[in-house]
């Protein structure tokens, strides 16, 4: 399996954060990026980490932990194009805390009604990169998807590519 730009990385971690995600949205997932170009002995992966949406440079290495999803079979080379200037015109955005405790207070059933355009967590930025490249994962607003709402989109579409491919990150 040869890996694309726009293909969508999950990951699990283990640090506190990555945890109460977990536990708030039962699930293993705790994490998302989007690839943002591929090269023979790496690749980058665009996510949204404590200092802000950030390009992140991964070794290729295959084993059981991280989970990659495609929305397309094959992107042509225009379309890599416009997925990477999407990707690159979100990059610097600070990492929307606020929207984690909204996140935790829509899964305690509270009313949540906050946007910060200037702002993204890992899964909104996802998702407004593929809403502005034509896709809707689900009918949630971008700012109150999780990484498991997009997890499960990918899944109950069967759009998971691989479910062993792990990468290291290399900074």
């Amino acid at each position: 399996m040869s890996l694309q730009t726009g293909d969508i990385v999950f990951f699990s971690g283990n640090d506190i954060y990555s945890k109460l995600i977990k536990w708030f949205t039962n699930s293993e997932i705790s994490h998302v990026g989007i690839i943002s170009a591929v090269f023979e002995e790496y690749v980058l992966i665009a996510e949204a980490l404590n200092k802000g949406f950030v390009l992140n440079k991964y070794h290729k290495v295959y084993v059981d932990t991280l989970t990659v999803g495609r929305i397309y079979p094959t992107l042509n080379k225009h379309q890599r194009k416009k997925m990477r200037n999407l990707i690159v015109k979100n990059v610097g955005k600070k990492y929307d805390w606020e929207a984690i405790f909204i996140l935790f207070k829509k899964y305690l059933g509270l009313k949540v009604n906050f946007n910060d355009a200037n702002r993204l967590m890992c899964s909104e930025a996802v998702a407004r990169i593929y809403s502005d490249f034509g896709i809707k994962f689900l009918d949630i607003e971008d700012n109150l998807i999780t990484p498991e709402d997009i997890y499960l989109y990918c899944i109950e579409s069967e759009l998971i590519i691989n479910d062993g491919l792990k990468l290291y990150n290399l900074r």
